[in-house]
């Protein structure tokens, strides 16, 4: 009998022998009242593996996340832990998940490594001081583009678990050292002098995750969290602030007291790609206009990607009266939103139906395709209204058909009074193909109403 974590390669924590048994393909373990037993064609009457209270009630058992055995029991209309069958044997310190990443355990609890760079500051943080078992992540994430800045920390009197293939006998110190330093996905390696053995805590990569690696060798990167730590931050995802085409996003704070915004992205294909776009791209920009990207996420199939958090909350709140108590926009605060038009280039096709430049279409993409959402996203502004409104009548539903009926019928101040503003709109929706449009050119002819095309 094993029991394994699912990590690669898969770890295991339990086994129990029955090397005097009689034992064939059709043994099973069968879940009585009061035990677990191991049954086989030779043995029908069973033996007991491991044992617990009988029940006069419903029982199950389940092997949870965390490595754990247990056996449940209904009560008092709830189901509550009865038997934790592992544990006793082994204790918690016997579960490679209980403390966490970099996590040390002793005697059930957990703590950091104590250890320090020669300033003083410490290698580890406390992921959350109230929740010990969240592990300790690197202060300085490892990077496999500096591995001649990186050192080895040294920790005694510590066990291990056998891990994995690339464990080596009849070796040195320096030589496990060496191994786990010409090894990017290597962070730890435990060595046993009394045996010269060498075991590398590194994983197999899988082709698919090529590219989850080239990420950590990218300068300037932003940094790269945990799948755990943003779990947390985000109180498992609970506080959700918005929805786009990828997915959600959720409001969370770090273990620092930074607010953030994470925007978690569902599903792979397709979306990996943007996400890895995405990242490389938005992560070395800094624009007064765009919201900066504090990190990511890129751990199996999880894609996240962690923004700073914006207090004032979305455009359309403001625009659509949704946000900050119902406060009202000004055509003064208008004009300045317009201003502050926010542009990105991206190579695939994304966005939000009604917003996306019909270029899109035909595959030839432009940097002036934002021009297009920016037309729309301004004619909202102007018109205070949203560019698809279900509870209009059917031929109003779309703002910009109703915007051509209007101009073809010559009656443009019927949308909003602010014919300048609409004549630009026009152009910037290409209602006038042959006129070039840029978007510094939008923005002269906004702040100067008597510039002409």
């Amino acid at each position: 009998l094993y029991a394994l974590v699912e990590t690669n390669p898969p770890l295991a924590y339990y086994s129990m022998n029955f090397s005097n048994l009689s034992l064939d393909s059709s043994s099973l373990f069968e879940f009585r009242n009061g035990s677990l037993a191991l049954v086989s064609n030779y043995d029908t009457l069973g033996l007991s593996v491991f044992s617990f209270p009988a029940s006069i009630s419903q029982q199950f058992i389940r092997l949870s996340p965390d490595g754990h055995l247990k056996v449940y029991e209904w009560r008092e209309n709830q189901w509550e832990e009865t038997a934790d069958l592992l544990t006793g044997e082994m204790g918690n310190c016997g579960y490679p998940l209980h403390c966490g990443e970099y996590g040390i355990c002793s005697n059930g609890q957990c703590s950091c490594p104590a250890s320090r760079n020669p300033s003083g500051t410490p290698y580890f943080k406390q992921l959350d001081d109230r929740n010990r078992s969240l592990g300790c992540p690197l202060i300085t994430p490892l990077s496999c583009d500096d591995p001649q800045n990186h050192s080895f920390v040294k920790l005694e009197e510590l066990t291990s678990f056998t891990v994995s293939k690339q464990d080596v006998s009849n070796t040195s110190l320096e030589s496990c050292q060496e191994a786990c330093a010409s090894n990017c996905s290597c962070k730890a390696a435990f060595y046993s002098p009394s045996r010269s053995y060498c075991s590398l805590q590194a994983q197999r990569r899988a082709a698919d995750e090529a590219d989850e690696d080239h990420l950590d060798e990218l300068q300037g990167m932003p940094t790269r969290f945990p799948y755990n730590e943003l779990k947390s931050a985000t109180e498992n995802f609970c506080k959700k602030i918005g929805e786009g085409g990828y997915g959600s996003v959720f409001q969370g704070t770090l273990a620092d007291g930074t607010k953030v915004a994470v925007k978690r992205l569902e599903g792979l294909g397709q979306i990996k790609k943007s996400f890895l776009a995405e990242v490389k791209t938005i992560g070395k920009i800094h624009h007064v206009n765009l919201v900066r990207l504090l990190g990511f996420c890129a751990e199996k199939s999880h894609r996240l990607l962690v923004y700073e958090f914006m207090s004032g909350g979305s455009l359309d709140g403001w625009i659509f009266h949704e946000a900050a108590g119902g406060v009202v926009l000004d055509w003064q605060q208008r004009k300045k939103l317009v201003e502050r038009n926010k542009s990105r280039l991206v190579t695939t096709m994304r966005g939000t139906p009604g917003y996306i430049a019909p270029e899109w279409l035909s595959g030839v993409i432009t940097e002036k395709a934002d021009v297009y959402s920016f037309g729309v996203v301004a004619l909202e502004i102007a018109c205070g209204r949203k560019v698809f409104n279900s509870s209009q009548s059917k031929e109003d539903r779309f703002l910009l058909h109703l915007l051509k009926r209007k101009a073809e019928e010559d009656r443009l101040l019927d949308m909003v009074g602010i014919e300048p503003v609409l004549l630009v709109l026009l152009h910037c929706l290409g209602f006038y193909p042959a006129q070039d449009k840029t978007s510094k050119r939008l923005r002269l002819l906004l702040l100067s109403p008597s510039c002409s095309w």
